[in-house]
């Protein structure tokens, strides 16, 4: 088995729910996404949120065992009730998993700006990073100057905080790095999410970002004639598996624990 079928085993593995075991007392996901749908709710009463475009996404189990998504308004009526099991890949998740829009399990999702920004040779303290700027192997390669002018130009809409990932969607497609540095926006061809600390670990969204199952969305949704992208709009939509909180954070040790092993091996 060649190294990167290896990687993608494992990364499948993970978000079938395959890699670690579950554990029973770990509170639900579908009782995490409950809460976070309560407490949107009381900031959209306050003013301090807006309601999702399209309506709320509430993805539940019929009693026939298939999954449906509905569709709920501002107003709390239901506009739409239909059944995604053409969507789902997997017949079955495990014993506390759930169903989600990855937009729902994020505060933000982030188009770079349409523009190439004037990159300069010199260390200014202000930094853009692109699809260049990082490796398979969720790697950081390094990141590109700019001055402040041109940095404030580019996060007017949204300053990139420390933990969110960058993913490429256009050139090199499903690239991805969490962002550490400050002072650092969005190059070309990239996007940003910051995930929802409390329902989505921003490592295990990287996880299932890079997994064969979401290759297979991104290969079926490349548009354009030239160089290849995928829409923001893809990976807003993209249907999660989304495992409790605690058993994210195993998966995420685990394939920690087996990345150097399969780079090692692929050196061989």
């Amino acid at each position: 088995m060649k190294a990167k079928d290896l990687k993608n085993s494992i990364l499948q593995m993970a978000v079938e729910g395959k890699l670690v075991p579950q554990d029973p007392n770990d509170e639900p996901a579908s009782v995490l996404l409950e809460r976070i749908r309560e407490e949107k709710h009381k900031l959209i009463a306050e003013g301090k949120a807006k309601f999702s475009k399209g309506g709320e996404s509430i993805i539940y189990i019929g009693s026939d065992g298939s999954p449906y998504e509905k569709r709920v308004d501002a107003k709390g009526r239901v506009t739409s009730d239909k059944c995604i099991a053409n969507e789902v890949p997997f017949e079955e998740l495990p014993e506390g998993w759930a169903w989600a829009r990855l937009e729902d399990c994020c505060n933000a999702i982030v188009d770079c700006p349409h523009s190439t920004p004037s990159y300069l040779a010199v260390e200014t303290g202000y930094s853009a990073i692109d699809t260049n700027c990082m490796d398979d192997n969720w790697h950081l390669t390094g990141l590109r100057s700019l001055s402040r002018e041109s940095y404030e130009k580019r996060t007017k809409r949204y300053v990139p905080q420390a933990g969110d990932i960058i993913f490429s969607r256009e050139g090199s497609i499903g690239r991805s790095v969490i962002l550490h540095e400050g002072n650092t926006c969005l190059g070309q061809r990239v996007m940003l999410l910051g995930c929802n600390e409390v329902l989505l670990f921003n490592k295990y969204c990287q996880v299932a970002l890079s997994s064969p199952y979401a290759w297979r969305l991104y290969r079926a949704a490349n548009i354009g004639t030239g160089v290849k992208h995928i829409n923001v709009s893809m990976i807003k939509t993209l249907l999660l598996p989304l495992p409790p909180l605690a058993e994210q954070r195993r998966i995420v040790e685990r394939v920690g624990e087996l990345m150097p092993l399969v780079e090692e091996y692929g050196g061989l």
